[in-house]
């Protein structure tokens, strides 16, 4: 670059203050074409002016230059060269300060910075700088220059000793902006980690605490991203970084708990929690009473509950913290005593007659018997006697239920301490008594009384180190006996619960007094407790099953059990609903189970085999049930689900075991064979066509290998059956495996020539104006629709192709409402899933959106009043699954079309308009008021309309909603919403009532609480 050029751009820079002069230096210095040393020596006339502003843009200059190079751009010498110059301009005219500050951040981050250079910057700054007499901005880089250095030269710094502690506490102290105090609250933990500190100990908690509790309010629309929380978060860590503050801080936060501000006493709670978890257990001694206090007040009182869940939190981590000192021999005397004095305390209020205080002082005693196993020893072993002798002498079913709910709250925290097995469990001694109390719930006629028998039963299994073999037993008796015979169906769900946490812990027990008496009720048929329609108490055992089902010895059992029991009625077309809720408890089963490998082992060889024969050889009767639609989904949505965690040679050897047995009915491997069946022939009956779901449950859900060994000829038949089937499932599922191919194959040369086969016969079908066509048409709309979301999932590069054939028959009148379906089929989440190991592009939602809702718009101008539904529709579904960010970004320019789908005389459309209007009033109020004219007028004729009551209530939320647009703009239609929703209270539905009442309250309030 010519000399005069670049001089010319700095003449311009300092004299004429033209920053685009700024970027012909940055690029010549980048290219070589200007040397470091050449560009000071000029700039030297300038750093040396004896006027104080050229000094200061010169300098500047220099700043910017070295925030636009590369940071490993110099040498160390050079770097050092001008660490040594900008530590001298500190010394300049305060003008100048903000400047060289703004070059020894950049200089803080170059690579060649010598060891030593960071001390000098920080000495420099600390020495000659008035922090907090400078703006904001160049505050910022002063913080922000000590922080990268705690971060990358702890070790250095470290060599300043107790100067960078007292010199960092001058800088800070007095900081208002929010920003800046991120980074300061940020150093501080460091600071005291690595530093001696104690000889400044109480100033720099002075200095830290009187932020302390955060008020600050960001502005709605700040564009810092400075939130509340992230001070807060900051300030804690401070507070909380050494014991060495305990004795400035607990004082402190002692007399902030008694602070009338909500927000006040949950930020102290807070911090204590977080000081408990970080200082030593000497800490709090002598503080242990005041905190019991502060924490026993908020949670009698009740008054927010936030605060009261922290105090809770607080006692138990502070109580937690005191118990280790027992650890490091420590006196005991000190626990003992405040455990004493809160045990006490609470005792008073247990044996009072009304039991007013008893839930908050059993909330109180859980969160102190929760921290340590000897707190826990001695509440449990102090308070429960006294629960259980309280409970004696209570005559009211409402005393013992209270006094049970307290016993069952205490000793279900024990499960979670008392786990040595050199202890034993501190309810031990008082095991029978509860047990005996618990069995005598059982046969009181209230019924929530002995529910809540059953729950405390629940837990006592749970208990380790408490109950023997024999009251394992006894318990076990108890539970199966009400699930079978209590009258009521809150107990007999209790008892399933209960049953299902004794599975866990005893499954041997339930597999030996549950199973054998469920065996015989369904060999013979004869179920107890029926009630009208002869079905809730068959659904509730087959429910209960799949609760107990929590380990391997009675998943064997039950399966099967289950299996046998519903291949039995599967001729009985009024067991319809029990087969289908006998396969999803097996779904349930198998998805909380298909983690563990006996488990998955076991469905392969005992679950899939026998769906798969009884599915194959139902086929051909016409009076079976497993052929009906919903069943076969059951069915195959169970394989599915064990398909999706296999390993690649399991998943390898279950596909082609399907497909041998789908294309040539030799299904040996599943232990049968069959004749005469085309399940891939479009000519075949629908009941064997639709077991193409076998081929999408298994090779189509498993890894991406497995998708090559479907060969061309079973592809076609696929394709044949995807765009000619009449059968609805079957055509669907084609589709579907189609998409799952298209999407996990993995030669992009042969995907391509796939793609461009299928486009092109599809493409025949579209076009077909023959009316004898029309199913084929409606077909290939459908197989296209999948086709492209199979393309969008993994980005592919004719996506766009695919999606635009989509939007413009949007304007087909006979296509069209397909097309439309056909953008929630994309959007939605169904067979092509990151589970089923489909290829999924980040964000593909967001880009389908952005990429068709101005191609949307813009046919919906130009499409016949006939179709403009039609596009209105796949609107609908592009904003009920993107993203809130990305819809309120373009939604300005498609209110029109918004306010269009509320006139149409479409529920579905009316109804889904509503569902996304109803947030937008809220997040974008500006948008929404510009067209409230237009929304209001329609919206209410919706609330009034009679063919839907969830249009009609989906409508009079949106109009409640209303009145949290600006004041103005909504005002003058009070009165009139007023007349009107006094109109609507005489709704004949009482569900939309309610929302009447809600919405005509908001409007009378509207501009009433201004003040």
């Amino acid at each position: 670059m010519a000399a005069p050029v670049w001089q010319a751009s700095i003449e311009d820079y300092v004299w004429g203050n033209q920053e685009s002069a700024l970027l012909t230096i940055t690029n010549g210095v980048n290219n070589d074409d200007i040397k470091l040393l050449t560009l000071i020596e000029y700039l030297g006339q300038h750093l040396l002016s004896t006027d104080h502003d050229i000094r200061a843009r010169a300098t500047r200059f220099l700043s910017e230059v070295l925030h636009n190079i590369p940071n490993d751009k110099f040498s160390t010498p050079e770097v050092g060269h001008l660490v040594a110059f900008y530590c001298d301009r500190l010394k300049d005219h305060h003008s100048v300060t903000p400047h060289a500050l703004l070059g020894l951040l950049a200089l803080s981050d170059f690579k060649h910075l010598a060891n030593g250079d960071e001390v000098l910057i920080v000495q420099a700054i600390l020495k000659e700088v008035h922090v907090q007499m400078l703006m904001q901005v160049d505050r910022r880089s002063v913080f922000n220059i000590i922080a990268r250095f705690l971060d990358t030269r702890l070790t250095e710094l470290k060599k300043l000793g107790n100067d960078f502690v007292y010199g960092y506490m001058q800088a800070m102290d007095g900081e208002k902006d929010p920003r800046n105090l991120i980074i300061v609250f940020r150093c501080i933990p460091i600071i005291i980690q690595n530093f001696q500190f104690e000889r400044f100990c109480e100033e720099l908690f002075e200095v830290t605490s009187c932020y302390f509790p955060i008020d600050f309010a960001p502005h709605p629309n700040d564009p810092h991203g400075v939130t509340t929380q992230e001070l807060i978060a900051g300030l804690r860590k401070c507070l909380s970084a050494t014991s060495k503050f305990a004795q400035f801080c607990l004082p402190m936060l002692m007399e902030k708990v008694s602070s009338d501000i909500p927000s006040a006493k949950l930020d102290s709670f807070q911090t204590l929690t977080a000081c408990a978890k970080s200082y030593d257990a000497l800490s709090f001694s002598g503080y242990m009473e005041a905190i019991w206090s502060a924490c026993r007040r908020e949670v009698f009182q009740a008054v927010n509950k936030d605060v009261e869940m922290a105090a809770l939190e607080s006692l138990h981590h502070v109580v937690k913290k005191y118990s280790s000192g027992i650890f490091d021999n420590s006196s005991t005397a000190s626990l003992d005593s405040s455990l004493d004095t809160i045990i006490r305390e609470c005792k008073q209020f247990i044996q009072e007659p009304e039991l007013r205080l008893i839930q908050p002082c059993c909330a109180l005693l859980r969160a102190v018997a929760g921290a340590s196993d000897p707190a826990c020893c001695k509440v449990v072993q102090t308070i429960v006697p006294q629960l259980l002798e309280q409970y004696r002498i209570s005559s009211q079913a409402t005393t013992k239920l209270k006094i049970i709910d307290v016993i069952i709250g205490l000793l279900s925290v024990t499960k979670n301490t008392c786990l040595s097995t050199d202890v034993s469990h501190p309810a031990l001694s008082i095991k029978d008594d509860i047990i005996t109390i618990l069995s005598e719930i059982q046969q009181d006629s209230n019924s929530e009384l002995r529910q809540i028998g059953v729950m405390g039963f629940g837990v006592l299994v749970m208990l380790n180190g408490l109950l023997d073999a024999k009251d394992v037993d006894l318990v076990g008796e108890h539970l199966i006996n009400g699930f079978f015979n209590d009258s009521e169906t809150p107990v007999r769900v209790q008892c399933s619960q209960s049953l299902s946490n004794m599975s866990s812990k005893h499954s041997d027990v339930v597999k030996m007094k549950l199973m054998p008496e469920l065996s015989n009720l369904f060999q013979t048929g004869v179920v107890p407790m029926e009630n009208q329609n002869g079905l809730a108490s068959t659904e509730s055992i087959i429910n209960m099953l799949a609760t107990i089902a929590t380990h391997s010895d009675l998943i064997h059992s039950i399966i099967p059990l289950l299996l046998d029991y519903i291949f039995s009625i599967g001729k009985d077309f009024n067991s319809e609903n029990i087969i289908s809720t006998s396969l999803q408890s097996i779904l349930v089963i198998v998805e909380k189970t298909n983690n563990n490998h006996t488990d998955i082992e076991f469905y392969l060889k005992s679950l899939i085999p026998r769906l798969v024969e009884k599915l194959v050889k139902s086929c051909t009767e016409t009076t079976e049930l497993f052929m009906q639609e919903n069943i076969v989904k059951h069915c195959t949505l169970i394989i599915r689900s064990i398909s999706q965690v296999l390993d690649v040679r399991l998943a390898e050897d279950l596909s082609k075991s399907v497909l041998q047995g789908i294309a040539t009915n030799d299904f040996t491997s599943f232990g049968f064979r069959t004749d005469d069946l085309e399940l891939l022939s479009v000519k075949s009956p629908w009941r064997q066509t639709q077991l193409i779901s076998i081929i999408l449950a298994t090779v189509c859900s498993v890894h991406k290998d497995a998708i090559e060994l479907i060969k061309p000829e079973l592809r076609e038949e696929l394709f044949t059956l995807a765009t000619e089937s009449d059968h609805g499932y079957t055509q669907t599922t084609a589709a579907q495996c189609i998409a799952a191919i298209l999407n996990k194959w993995q030669s992009d040369e042969d995907l391509l020539t796939i793609i461009n086969s299928y486009k092109s016969r599809l493409e025949v079908n579209l076009n077909e104006t023959d009316q004898d066509k029309g199913v084929n048409s409606s077909t290939a709309m459908t197989t296209w629709y999948w086709v492209t979301k199979a393309l969008v999932l993994r980005g592919h590069s004719m996506a766009s192709e695919f999606i635009s054939t989509m939007i413009s028959h949007l304007g087909n009148e006979t296509l069209g409402h397909i097309a439309a379906e056909g953008f929630k089929c994309v959007l939605m989440e169904d067979v092509l899933t990151p589970a089923s190991h489909a290829n999924v592009k980040i964000m593909y939602r967001q880009r389908f959106f952005l990429e068709t809702i101005s191609k949307i718009s813009s046919g919906f101008q130009l499409a016949k009043d006939e179709c403009k539904r039609f596009y209105l529709q796949a609107m609908s579904h592009l904003f009920q699954n993107v993203t809130k960010a990305v819809l309120l970004s373009e939604l300005p320019p498609l209110m029109p079309m918004i306010v269009h789908s509320l006139l149409c005389e479409d529920t579905a459309l009316n109804l889904s308009t509503l569902k996304v209007l109803l947030p937008l009033i809220k997040d974008a109020p500006q948008v929404i008021s510009k067209d409230v004219d237009a929304l209001l007028m329609q919206i209410m004729k919706l609330a009034e309309q009679q063919d839907s009551m969830v249009v009609r209530i989906a409508a009079l939320e949106c109009i409640g909603d209303m009145t949290s647009l600006p004041h103005h703009i909504v005002f003058p239609y009070k009165e009139k919403l007023k007349r009107f929703l006094g109109k609507c209270l005489d709704d004949k539905k009482r569900m939309v009532r309610k929302k009447v009442v809600n919405a005509r309250n908001k409007w009378f309030l509207l501009g009433e609480l201004k003040s």
